[in-house]
């Protein structure tokens, strides 16, 4: 479900609420974050739930979200890692993201 980064790096996870207040339904992601960069991409479980509004995370600078599939598609662009709801277009459409250091 989600991709691990390759040898060593700090357990983190990103966690996707399907409403703005960080509530309702939700799923975690855990991710290996590297010490520089980025992790691979990791795919949304969007059969499930596919109406990613805010987000948390236990680590990183900053996470980078996509509409499409093996991140591609519109971005975010670098938004805070900590937690944020998800503005515009990408809202309800999040299918990947990357994890920043």
């Amino acid at each position: 479900m989600s991709a691990q980064g390759a040898g060593t790096g700090t357990p983190e996870q990103v966690i996707f609420f399907d409403n703005k207040d960080y509530s309702g339904n939700s799923q975690d992601f855990p991710v290996t974050l590297p010490a520089t960069g980025c992790t691979p991409c990791t795919e949304l479980n969007y059969v499930k739930f596919n109406s990613w509004e805010s987000y948390v995370s236990s680590g990183g600078s900053a996470i980078i979200l996509f509409d499409g599939h093996g991140c591609s598609g519109k971005t975010s662009g670098r938004v805070p890692a900590n937690q944020g709801v998800i503005q515009g277009t990408l809202s309800n459409s999040v299918d990947s993201f990357m994890l920043c250091a």
